[in-house]
């Protein structure tokens, strides 16, 4: 949906967060898209999982931070809850349960 529409989805980051960017907004909406759909994809490999839990955990506060509050928010607490919940499941400092 972001690679669909990338300034769309650039109009709910916040003013100051949009001046950040070091690339105009369009593009950094692309790069994002590609990111969600790497990550994605790191979510059905076991061996990677827990990585892909962390860096999906880090995109969504970074989501959560940049946007405010809006409609998607709600959206963005499940996903965020649901890539904590994979970084735990795939936590390799666990000890093996018998």
């Amino acid at each position: 949906m972001i690679l669909a529409e990338p300034l769309v989805w650039g109009s709910y980051m916040q003013a100051w967060a949009a001046d950040l960017l070091p690339m105009p907004i369009e593009q950094m909406m692309i790069t994002t898209g590609y990111y969600d759909i790497t990550t994605g994809i790191l979510f059905l490999i076991p061996p990677v999982a827990f990585f892909a839990g962390i860096l999906g955990t880090l995109h969504m506060l970074t989501v959560l931070v940049t946007s405010g509050v809006n409609e998607g928010t709600v959206r963005d607490f499940a996903i965020l809850g649901a890539s904590l919940a994979v970084v735990f499941l795939y936590w390799p400092f666990r000890k093996n349960e018998k």
